[in-house]
């Protein structure tokens, strides 16, 4: 919780090998699209790590999160 709304993690670590001695393979097939409802009271949303502003429709709102990627969002 913030002086203004909320922040939302999301990470996705799914199609994501990881090895002791060889670099990671990701999958970029295994992105996952998320949709969150924020409800009434939040007015925007922005992905904080991109800056993005996020479409807010009807309280909610959905985004492509790759795999092995975080994304932060600030709801206001």
């Amino acid at each position: 919780r913030t002086e203004r709304g909320w922040w939302l993690w999301t990470l996705k670590n799914d199609g994501v090998r990881k090895y002791a001695n060889a670099p990671q393979i990701v999958d970029p097939s295994q992105a996952h699209e998320v949709e969150v409802r924020v409800g009434s009271r939040v007015q925007r949303v922005r992905e904080l790590l991109s800056g993005r502003a996020v479409p807010l429709a009807d309280g909610r709102f959905r985004w492509t999160v790759p795999a092995g990627q975080l994304a932060v969002f600030a709801c206001e």
